[in-house]
């Protein structure tokens, strides 16, 4: 079993600006894809596919939009 202080260390390792680097973009992604699926209503692979292409090109496009580095002091 691993120690809690152990269990995300990992964490601690990377660099907090790396990481929001890779999480913003995916969670808007996701967040994007699952109202596309929601709202369109269509479930065949061409609607999804449609999906994946437009929500990838929307996350690419506004990165700077919504998750610009937080932590720049102003």
């Amino acid at each position: 079993m691993v120690a809690p202080c152990e269990k995300y260390l990992f964490l601690k390792i990377l660099n907090p600006n790396i990481l929001s680097f890779f999480v913003y973009p995916i969670l808007i992604f996701l967040l994007l894809l699952v109202n596309w699926i929601v709202l369109s209503g269509k479930f065949d692979a061409f609607h999804l596919g449609l999906g994946l292409i437009s929500c990838g090109v929307v996350t690419w496009l506004s990165q700077d939009l919504l998750y610009e580095d937080r932590r720049k002091k102003a």
